[in-house]
């Protein structure tokens, strides 16, 4: 069954039901919602009182939204059924309005991963570009975690302080437009992560000011062997153990009956990870 297919027959499930009693599930009037017509179209939506969603398939009345629960089906001014969810991190991450390429989910869930970023976490993010990655970042360590993000292109420091405000993330993310490698005041942290061009420069400081504590991960993304390699180097001189490097594919496939094969188009290659912890007293 298609996902259309799917939409189409449990809006009319749906249809007669009244039930308007509040639950935890409810869309609120300043939720972030994902308006889902088929598996290409879907949309990240702020809903406001009074407001329309205009598509090609119709007007959606956002103020008929609020107060419904999240999985509703609704039907546009032009008859066409919509799927209405709660967006995931990852529909958050890949909605982001982007001035650059941004960290893909398949690499951010392994840093996350593989770092053991959660709630409480402190965070250094060096590059925050789009703040793709920071949107991710800050779910994982509410409600007392901290990220301290830094990117040195105005441009970018901007798109990424509209993200994060967009998405409400402003109490997490402590955004500055300024170089890691000046004197940052923060020191201790859990994790710090990389996502520069030369982030073999930055590594030293990151062991002799004590941003990062001992024991705490660190994790960087490059696109290039070349950046991997001087990277590597600059770990083992100073003061990082347990280093692994790895490269990350995903190929989704085709979710139907008689058809299962994997799709002509993946996710290959976007970058390397690497990660190493520090270790001060050995």
């Amino acid at each position: 069954m298609t996902l259309k297919r799917y939409i189409d027959r449990v809006y009319l499930m749906h249809k007669n039901d009244k039930n308007s009693e509040t639950k935890p599930n409810t869309i609120q009037a300043d939720d972030l919602v994902l308006i889902v017509y088929d598996t290409k179209r879907r949309w990240l939506v702020n809903l406001k009182k009074n407001d329309e969603f205009h598509t090609n398939k119709g007007i959606i009345n956002c103020q008929e939204l609020i107060g419904k629960e999240y999985g509703i089906k609704v039907e546009s001014s032009l008859g066409e059924r919509f799927l209405i969810l709660k967006p995931s991190i990852r529909d958050l991450s890949l909605k982001v309005k982007r001035c650059t390429q941004v960290i893909y989910p398949k690499d951010a869930s392994m840093i996350i991963y593989y770092t053991g970023i959660s709630s409480g976490y402190r965070v250094v993010e060096a590059g925050v570009g789009s703040g793709a990655l920071t949107v991710s970042l800050a779910h994982y360590v509410k409600p007392n975690g901290k990220i301290y993000g830094y990117e040195v292109s105005e441009r970018q420091y901007k798109v990424a302080k509209e993200n994060i405000v967009k998405y409400n993330l402003e109490e997490m993310v402590d955004l500055k437009l300024k170089d890691i490698n000046e004197d940052i005041e923060v020191r201790d942290v859990d994790v710090v992560i990389l996502d520069l061009a030369d982030p073999w420069n930055t590594i030293p400081h990151i062991s002799e000011r004590n941003i990062l504590k001992n024991g705490g991960y660190l994790a960087t993304f490059s696109p290039t062997t070349s950046q991997v390699e001087k990277t590597l180097e600059s770990l083992k001189t100073s003061g990082f153990y347990y280093i692994k490097t790895m490269e990350l594919l995903c190929r989704t496939w085709q979710p139907y009956y008689g058809k299962f094969r994997p799709y002509t188009r993946m996710v290959g290659h976007t970058g390397f990870l690497t990660f190493a912890v520090r270790i001060s007293d050995i």
